[in-house]
């Protein structure tokens, strides 16, 4: 079961590794999908199409990234990366959302006899099958429960028929800690904020 075609649209939040100018799909922009990285995430298919991880909640999208530091003392420096990018947030708006699967509502469930287990399970093998089948039924993402807080609502975007219907609805934000956005985050995953850089 798809969400209604007359429903507003959706606002996509996702953190990536920006190159400070990219405003698209090329490698260090906000719709980049590495593609030959992806197979070991949740509805990754990479022999199929690539996949692109948001979430329709800011701090979810935030807090995915940043999980990855939680035993340390995080600074801006956390969100360098080698390469020179950073970690950046961008916000994507989609008025068409009639391809989109909604993986938390109990009619989808039912109609394509799928069970809440199959979402949320760390089997890999589970998750990437799902996802190649909503893919084959002709759906452009996934909606679903966040495994870190099951109100937060995460979005997977297949590449192919999602990109093209997405655009940038607001500028590009490097993170830094002083955003209350990432404090909110480092909170919540019990970090602690350095006061040097």
């Amino acid at each position: 079961m798809s969400l209604p075609t007359g429903q507003a649209g959706l606002r996509f939040y996702r953190v990536f590794d920006w190159d400070g100018s990219a405003q698209d799909d090329r490698p260090g922009g906000p719709l980049h999908v590495p593609r030959h990285l992806q197979g070991s995430s949740r509805f990754d298919i990479p022999h199929i199409d690539g996949v692109l991880y948001t979430s329709l909640v800011e701090l979810s999208a935030v807090v995915e990234a940043l999980q990855g530091f939680r035993t340390k003392r995080i600074t801006n420096r956390h969100f360098e990366r080698p390469d020179g990018r950073r970690l950046a947030s961008a916000v994507f708006e989609m008025g068409d959302i009639a391809e989109i699967v909604d993986l938390d509502d109990h009619a989808a469930l039912h109609k394509l006899s799928v069970r809440p287990s199959e979402i949320m399970t760390h089997d890999r093998e589970t998750t990437h099958v799902l996802a190649e089948r909503l893919f084959n039924e002709g759906y452009s993402g996934i909606l679903w429960p966040s495994t870190r807080e099951a109100s937060w609502k995460n979005a997977t975007l297949f590449q192919s028929r999602a990109l093209p219907k997405l655009r940038l609805a607001s500028n590009i934000q490097p993170l830094n800690v002083k955003l209350p956005v990432v404090k909110q985050a480092i909170e919540w995953l019990n970090m602690t904020l350095s006061r040097s850089r």
